[in-house]
């Protein structure tokens, strides 16, 4: 969601805010403090148990309903770990905004690049509660495709499309990413051979190790649910692959098959396609940081994508099933 910066005068009402709606469900006077990353989200952590308030501009505010929405469901009808929502209302001149506690412990990102953890078993095991974990999302079924609505029904929405991939690669060839003929070659790739014929899960939609948080070396929540979906597994899947592959080559990602093998067994073309589907990944992430402003990744992290995403334009006579 929203993390492009806020002036003062919207940051001192936007932390006003927080107090207050702390003040209004918790029945305490505290502090809250707005996050250097994201000015969006406020912490109050002078005393436990500690408080979290996410606001979101107004185009926002049904993705904001969504991930509550999810959370709730999750929380009480499977055994995927969500953080604990206490409220969500919409706001005056800001949008809406939800308060939550916080789920005190490290990212899986930091937790296996810093260093707190370097006990290659407890990693291991992580990675492997990680597969676990999608799997019993991937375990919730629909009948349709699309968005989920905040009431947790399917908004019809041509994700995992030609129309949607092909928007992807024409901003791809606008910001001069790729040459004309590399746009001819992917546009010319038969998506529905990839996506299509599959059941349609609970899908995440963002499944990254900063997604997901680690405390006392066990998974214990899996946050920010806004893009949830009804669609194919494999985005999910190739994401996390993928994701961790941008962090380096040394991570156990053979554990987290074996994790989600152990809830849901996986195709064995899912495997032989697994190349396409992180190049899949690589140009929504890419084409999408193209195209905002004020709200990029570090700049490091989009130059590890942008480069991931040649490498794989070398691999595309591999691409199978083209129109």
């Amino acid at each position: 969601m929203s993390n492009v910066e806020v002036d003062d005068y919207t940051y001192k009402k936007l932390e006003k805010a927080a107090r207050q709606i702390i003040l209004k469900h918790i029945g305490e006077t505290r502090s809250a403090t707005g996050l250097r990353n994201n000015n969006w989200v406020f912490l109050a952590r002078e005393k436990k148990p500690y408080y979290l308030v996410k606001f979101v501009p107004p185009p926002e505010k049904k993705r904001l309903e969504v991930e509550v929405a999810v959370y709730d469901y999750l929380q009480e009808n499977t055994a995927v770990p969500v953080p604990e929502t206490i409220s969500f209302e919409l706001l005056p001149d800001i949008g809406a905004c939800t308060l939550r506690k916080i789920v005190i412990g490290r990212d899986l990102e930091s937790y296996i690049t810093g260093e707190a953890c370097k006990d290659q078993v407890k990693i291991r095991e992580v990675f492997r509660q990680a597969g676990e974990t999608l799997a019993e999302l991937h375990s919730l079924e629909f009948s349709r495709k699309g968005l989920i609505a905040p009431d947790l029904t399917v908004q019809e929405y041509d994700i995992f499309s030609c129309q949607e991939y092909r928007g992807f690669i024409e901003v791809l060839s606008r910001h001069k990413v790729i040459s004309a003929q590399q746009f001819n070659i992917l546009n010319s790739i038969d998506i529905d051979y990839y996506f299509s014929g599959r059941k349609n899960v609970l899908c995440h939609c963002d499944y990254a190790p900063k997604n997901i948080l680690i405390t006392d070396d066990r998974i214990s929540a899996v946050i920010d649910f806004e893009w949830a979906s009804a669609c194919p597994f494999m985005d999910d899947v190739a994401s996390f692959d993928l994701f961790v592959g941008l962090l380096g080559p040394d991570y156990p990602i053979e554990e987290f098959y074996r994790g989600y093998n152990s809830r849901k067994k996986l195709p064995e073309s899912f495997f032989q396609d697994l190349d396409f589907y992180k190049f899949y990944r690589l140009t929504t992430m890419v084409s999408y940081q193209l195209k905002v402003e004020g709200e990029r990744i570090a700049e490091e992290r989009f130059q590890g994508m942008q480069q991931k995403l040649q490498n794989s334009l070398g691999e595309l006579e591999n691409f199978k099933s083209y129109r």
